[in-house]
């Protein structure tokens, strides 16, 4: 006899949760196995999947996790608020539609996954894609060298990826002529979505 085994992960509020692993059951079904000794592998004699429990329904394909989203007008309010309110909170934007869909469920990733999407929005412009900030800044950069040749640019593009960038504005580097002897460097890593080394040079200016 096998057991069918599903895991659930384990919530505080299972209310405020999504299913997005199936749960222990305890329902069984029955296999006979036979292996003679004469045989190079096992064969099945016996199966039995029968169910002993609830009444399946097909229609309850219909509500499970893929199948399931907020309604159009709940989105909506949800676009509303999220251009309404900058910066508004997943708390907050949960208070201000429980108070209007009462009978609602919000889930946490669905109210997430809404503020993201509709605070990127629709961008067809690439020159305000927050994605392309780091090609705009190149771009931006070389186009300032163009215009005053001063400017120190140094960069390192492989296949449209970006693996470093520096730059030296045509004031610092006045300023470096005449204070090379103090310069203060730091850096960080990691700690932004590209996963980058970001290095600071401080000098002495005029004040």
């Amino acid at each position: 006899m096998l057991e069918l085994l599903n895991l659930k992960k384990t919530k505080n509020e299972p209310s405020q949760q999504r299913n997005q692993k199936s749960v222990k059951t305890n329902r069984t079904c029955f296999i006979n196995i036979c292996w003679p000794l004469s045989s190079l592998s096992p064969f099945i004699t016996k199966l039995n999947f029968t169910h002993y429990d609830h009444i399946l329904n097909p229609d309850n394909a219909h509500f499970i996790n893929v199948y399931w989203q907020i309604p159009q007008n709940i989105m909506d309010k949800i676009r509303f608020y999220v251009n309404t309110v900058h910066g508004i909170s997943q708390h907050t934007l949960r208070q201000l539609l429980q108070g209007e869909f009462d009978d609602q469920l919000f889930l946490n990733k669905d109210l997430a996954n809404a503020i993201q999407h509709f605070k990127k929005g629709d961008i067809t412009d690439p020159e305000r894609d927050p994605e392309n900030d780091a090609s705009n800044l190149l771009k931006a950069l070389r186009t300032l060298k163009e215009d005053d040749p001063i400017w120190f640019i140094a960069d390192c593009c492989v296949k449209n990826c970006l693996f470093y960038l520096f730059w030296i504005t045509p004031h610092q580097k006045s300023l470096y002529l005449r204070h090379h002897n103090v310069i203060l460097t730091d850096n960080i890593a990691r700690t932004n979505k590209c996963q980058l080394a970001l290095y600071l040079f401080a000098g002495v200016d005029e004040h």
